[in-house]
């Protein structure tokens, strides 16, 4: 996984153009990149967190995750290299998260690193429609990628995404299965798992609805006073996160437009579900038909987790792709009795070849996607997602001295979302959820930047109390009254703040 990671983040680093530099960003949650780093920075000075995409008016708030973070940048980091530091860490978190859950749904080694593998690889075929996409160049800024290849479903995308993408999964499933265990079973002590538990729902507490739909099924399945107990104890690990996120929507109108309303995160449709699953869907059904002859003991708590997903996925909330989460490797354990099949069934000798060639079609997806980031990389319709100017990094360099209460825009909008990130100041409009009202803002804001007229330009700044301006084309020069002045120009583009 880190040789996957690195391979290609060394890659977008060889690749960067001439006086440009690397955001720290690959194309997979490129933008949210650009909030995390932030987070980081802001983390190196105070333990409370502001939206800088959004008014002053709001409630900081504070993020055990992006906290460590901050503590790398104290000691000497880089906002970028303390965000991979963490990558490193919550990706090796992850790698034993795998091989424990391996471990737990078979009977000896070999296959419980068979398992990890085909876990990790995740056996799903959603690659076909991005090849055919590629082959037929079709892709479009707004075009549909497949969740195996592009978000929190499979394990390999998210490797790429933000260091606490990473730890998610990892807790979910180590979580998921210690919930069922402990309330059924009495497996294990509980201050482990209550202690991930609370974690991981101080960070993303998304979670919480599948956390506690998945315990009380596991009470339902007991119904014993030792059952409730450890149930109600598990539950409480729920509660700070719970209590702390609900108190911020009440408290926080921006939180809440962002949380409840702006932040969708919707399912795929289901015809790419059926291309993403047709390897799992063939092996569900060759289980049927070998039921009689199969051992499917000790998987009780997968089915649970997938149908606690389900259910959760028609909750009326907005976030329901995150229910996804982690969901192929689930599936990759409902169907491992034929992998396994497959695999106990090949000679070690004389069916080299066809291991070879069957471990080769399992990376395909890390080959496929380490191959689109650097192609995209190269593209100069994309590569805005991974690098910007030096004369950018000069201008947000003069902007960190601006006061603080300072309010920012610039005429590209990739500016606009990095710019908190490297300066730690205020922007009118940036990320598309961060940003309070952000259809409507941008409507606003592209008008502006396209406008020739000197008093619509200037009237737009002044309604919004904007204090400074990064452009990137000389055009806009001549659009600046008498109130403004240049603080740096060079290469296009240019710092411009209100004068005193």
């Amino acid at each position: 996984m880190l040789a996957f990671q690195y391979a290609t983040i060394f890659g977008i680093i060889v690749l960067t153009p001439p006086d440009h530099s690397w955001l720290g960003a690959t194309i997979t949650n490129a933008s949210d990149t650009g909030v995390y780093i932030n987070y980081i920075n802001q983390a190196s000075e105070s333990l409370l967190l502001k939206n800088f995409y959004a008014e002053a008016d709001h409630i900081a708030r504070f993020d055990p995750f992006w906290t460590v973070g901050g503590l790398f940048v104290r000691m000497g980091a880089t906002p970028i290299l303390a965000h991979e530091i963490l990558r490193i860490l919550t990706t090796i978190i992850l790698a034993f998260a795998i091989f424990a859950t391996a471990k737990s749904v078979t009977k000896n080694p070999r296959d419980a690193r068979l398992t990890s593998l085909l876990m990790l690889f995740g056996l799903s075929t959603g690659w076909i429609y991005s090849v055919y996409m590629s082959i037929t160049n079709s892709w479009a800024v707004d075009s549909l990628v497949p969740s195996d290849l592009s978000n929190e479903f499979a394990l390999i995308p998210i490797l790429l995404g933000g260091a606490h993408m990473i730890l998610s999964p990892a807790l979910l499933m180590l979580n998921t299965r210690w919930l069922w265990q402990i309330i059924t079973q009495n497996r294990k002590p509980t201050a482990i798992p209550w202690l991930t538990i609370a974690c991981h729902v101080s960070f993303h507490p998304y979670y919480i609805p599948i956390y506690g739909l998945i315990s009380l099924l596991a009470f339902a399945y007991t119904k014993t006073k030792k059952s409730l107990l450890r149930f109600l104890v598990l539950n409480s690990a729920m509660l700070p996160g719970a209590i702390y996120y609900l108190y911020l929507i009440f408290k926080d109108n921006k939180l809440r437009e962002h949380h409840l309303i702006t932040n969708t995160l919707p399912l795929d449709p289901f015809w790419m579900w059926l291309i993403m699953l047709l390897p799992i869907i063939i092996a569900y059904i060759w289980i049927l038909w070998n039921k009689a002859n199969l051992d499917l003991s000790g998987k009780t708590w997968v089915w649970i987790w997938l149908l606690s997903a389900i259910i959760c996925m028609f909750l009326p909330l907005p976030w329901n792709r995150k229910f996804q989460q982690a969901l192929l490797p689930a599936l990759v354990i409902l169907t491992l009795p034929l992998w396994l099949f497959i695999y106990h069934s090949l000679k070690p000798k004389t069916d080299f070849v066809l291991k070879a060639a069957f471990i080769i079609l399992l990376a395909f997806p890390f080959l496929h996607l380490m191959q689109s980031q650097l192609a995209l990389a190269t593209d100069p319709a994309w590569n805005k997602y991974f690098y910007v100017s030096n004369a950018t990094i000069t201008a947000w360099d003069k902007l960190k001295a601006a006061p603080s209460d300072s309010l920012t825009i610039s005429t590209s909008l990739y500016t606009c979302l990095w710019t908190p990130a490297n300066t730690k100041k205020r922007v009118w409009i940036g990320h598309n959820h961060e940003t309070p009202n952000f259809l409507s803002r941008f409507a606003d804001y592209q008008a502006w930047r396209r406008t020739t007229s000197t008093n619509d330009f200037n009237n737009f700044l002044d309604d919004n109390g904007i204090t400074h301006v990064i452009t990137d084309k000389n055009r806009y020069t001549d659009l600046f009254n008498n109130n403004w002045q240049v603080d740096y120009n060079k290469q296009n583009i240019s710092l411009w703040s209100r004068k005193n």
